[in-house]
């Protein structure tokens, strides 16, 4: 029978590793929208670059 503390703890690494992807992801797109825009201009594609990054944010946090 599994314990139930260990069951706690390999459900809270499968977590931390989720929140550290999406962490990872959200720093990425952020970075790239950030660069990105200045040099392209404002346009849909930046609004992509944004959308994408400001939902990894949220999902992270």
């Amino acid at each position: 029978m599994v314990d139930e503390r260990a069951r706690h703890f390999r459900r809270l690494r499968r977590l931390r590793g989720s929140a550290r992807r999406w962490s990872v992801l959200a720093s990425g797109l952020g970075g790239a929208a950030a660069v990105l825009t200045p040099y392209a201009g404002l346009g849909l594609p930046d609004a992509v670059w944004a959308g994408a990054a400001g939902s990894a944010i949220a999902v992270a946090a």
